[in-house]
């Protein structure tokens, strides 16, 4: 979603920003960065245990 809005953006001569607009996902694509945000937290805690 993150390269498609990019790319949109760069067509437009719009200047290019990291801001995703969530109202564009699909209900699978909201699933699946729901699920990569769990696992990077996960990984997160595990590294803060670790110390």
């Amino acid at each position: 979603m993150r390269v498609t809005q990019g790319w949109t953006r760069f067509k437009q001569g719009i200047e290019s920003s990291s801001v995703v607009k969530f109202t564009h996902l699909k209900s699978r694509e909201k699933e699946e960065l729901i699920q990569a945000l769990k696992i990077v937290s996960a990984l997160q805690n595990q590294v803060l245990a670790s110390f």
